[in-house]
């Protein structure tokens, strides 16, 4: 039996996505293969995660600082053995998504499960519905409150639309460009004289580099050190 043309549309829209996130870790100088697309099943559906992966830092270097000790229970951390060398990483979920069930009312679409700051950055294409999810809010002492917050939008878009892919790839970028490292923050590396001539990071370790204070400042465009010093 052929598949429904709703899952042969929805895999080639996944191929695309894939390659989306191939290009986009090229353009910010990422490491090969820090994201992945996990397919996430559970009795109620099947949705598709794209995280980022970050390798946890064990050891201390001339680039960047050592991990913080943490308690991986309470972290989002992914497990690999590369070449039989177990590596650690922080993972970090930024879009889940899943198409719709093919007997339900918006049959045929796409639900992007959106929170509430990257929606209100990013204006998403004419979609069939958008809906609120409000959360109960805790006080301090992690009792229920009667009050509601605002968590995230479902955004339901029909996978024929023009837009669909164009705005997976702006929501995609954007949650990498806001993506900041686990690491602890530091104040630079020995890199500094190099970026402060180039007037940007030259660094090779990007995904770390979103921590590094001097970033900050050569991107704001303030430079401390060398022939363009203006602080």
């Amino acid at each position: 039996m052929p598949e429904p043309e709703n899952q042969v549309k929805f895999k080639c829209l996944l191929k695309s996505v894939k390659d989306i996130a191939r290009r986009l870790v090229r353009d910010l100088e990422y490491p090969d293969g820090c994201i992945e697309l996990f397919e996430n099943k559970n009795k109620n559906e099947t949705n598709y995660q794209i995280h980022i992966l970050e390798i946890k830092r064990n050891t201390v270097d001339n680039n960047v600082p050592s991990s913080k000790q943490t308690n991986d229970g309470e972290e989002n951390v992914a497990v690999r053995n590369i070449n039989g060398i177990r590596l650690n990483y922080h993972c970090t979920n930024i879009l889940t998504f899943a198409l719709t069930k093919p007997k339900s009312q918006f049959s045929g679409c796409v639900e992007l499960r959106i929170g509430v700051s990257t929606y209100n950055a990013i204006e998403p294409p004419t979609a069939e519905i958008i809906k609120e999810k409000w959360v109960t809010r805790y006080d301090e002492n992690g009792k229920k409150t009667d009050k509601k917050e605002l968590a995230k939008y479902d955004v339901l878009v029909r996978l024929e639309n023009n837009g669909l892919l164009p705005y997976l790839e702006r929501l995609m970028r954007y949650r990498l460009t806001q993506y900041k490292s686990k690491e602890p923050t530091y104040g630079c590396c020995h890199l500094y004289e190099k970026c402060s001539d180039a007037k940007k990071c030259v660094s090779k370790e990007k995904i770390y580099a979103t921590v590094c204070a001097y970033k900050k400042n050569l991107d704001e465009g303030r430079i401390f050190y060398g022939r363009n010093r203006n602080i």
